[in-house]
């Protein structure tokens, strides 16, 4: 908005171009950014209607008949309005009102027989089988210039291993992302990175940018571990489990559904700093293997930064996966070598 400005009162010709994707904006709600940007815009347009007046030119070119002056006029009066607003505060998302949920269901009828313990031991308890699935993947992101198409491959073993696999509709392997033995090993050949943390670390910027959907975080949505410290039913909503740290604030969500008598999550939220950073919906959960529901289809969303994620299944296998899988290069203390696929 106010690039576009700036070119308007200069008097530089400005043209409007339709995209593909609609840009993810920061909202400016808040106000000492409202404040600045008044601040900056209001001078610029008195001294070129000033300037004009007097017949001294108000810009580079001569004035344009652009429509974007009343669009500007009108966001300027919607800036005056939001001024007065303040900063929003920051809310989480909506509970999710499963199909489940409508029917009224009692306590004792939700997952884990309303026990809040047992109802994440089921979640863990699924996700801790081996797994090895395939999808085709749709990532947006706002440093991207429009929706980039990938596979992932995804493998799981019956602990806590976990290893991510991003290639390119070729095959290429774009990143590789191996969590074992306590340890995360990050890998993006076309970018000469190589990185390697403690479980628990958050993955470092690479190249002065954070990473679109880090790993770390989404291997939170599919890795068979608990988030929190204590585990509760949400005040309020029907078979929502809220999982806090031991300072109380919410970390992870998981709202559950019933897919053919059984209880699957619907949706998972994790939480950073009490606000919603990483929301993920799963939808066609399917049978496979002996008692495994899977979800076939995920929506991911990084609400912090803008960052879509659709997951589509298009293979999975509950055998096949090895330890070879998520051998890690390893350090000077524990020298070891990577496996090949």
């Amino acid at each position: 908005m106010e690039v576009v400005a700036l070119s308007v009162v200069a008097g530089i010709p400005t043209v409007e171009v339709e995209l593909s994707v609609e840009p993810t904006r920061r909202v400016v709600t808040c106000r000492r950014a409202c404040v600045g940007l008044l601040r900056r815009f209001v001078p610029l347009v008195v001294k070129k209607s000033v300037s004009e007046t007097l017949g001294m030119g108000g810009g580079y070119a001569p004035p344009t008949n652009s429509p974007l002056v009343l669009l500007l006029s009108v966001g300027l009066g919607v800036g005056l309005v939001l001024l007065g607003m303040g900063c929003a505060a920051k809310t989480p998302p909506a509970p999710l009102e499963t199909a489940a949920c409508a029917e009224g269901l009692p306590q004792d009828q939700w997952p884990g027989a309303g026990v809040a313990d047992e109802a994440l031991s089921l979640v863990l308890r699924s996700r801790a089988q081996p797994v090895r699935v395939e999808y085709r993947a749709t990532i947006e992101d706002p440093a991207l210039v429009s929706a980039r198409r990938v596979r992932i491959a995804f493998f799981r073993d019956d602990g806590s291993a976990l290893r991510m696999r991003l290639l390119d509709p070729m095959g290429m392997a774009i990143a590789d992302y191996v969590r074992a033995d306590g340890r995360w090993e990050l890998t993006i050949p076309s970018l000469s990175v190589a990185e390697a943390g403690a479980v628990g670390d958050a993955v470092p910027r690479l190249m002065g940018r954070e990473l679109p959907l880090s790993p770390d975080r989404l291997s939170a949505l599919f890795a068979p571990a608990a988030v929190g410290d204590t585990v509760a039913w949400q005040a309020g909503a029907c078979a929502v489990l809220e999982e806090r740290a031991t300072s109380g604030e919410v970390v992870r969500t998981l709202a559950f559904d019933r897919v053919d008598g059984a209880w699957v999550v619907a949706r998972e939220t994790l939480f950073e700093d009490g606000e919603a950073r990483m929301v993920a919906d799963h939808f066609e959960h399917r049978l496979v293997g002996s008692g495994l529901l899977w979800s076939h289809r995920s929506e991911i969303q990084d609400a912090r930064r803008g960052s879509q994620l659709e997951l589509v299944t298009t293979g999975i296998r509950t055998d096949g996966v090895t330890d070879a899988l998520f051998v890690l290069r390893g350090d000077d203390a524990s020298p070891t070598s990577r496996a090949s696929e």
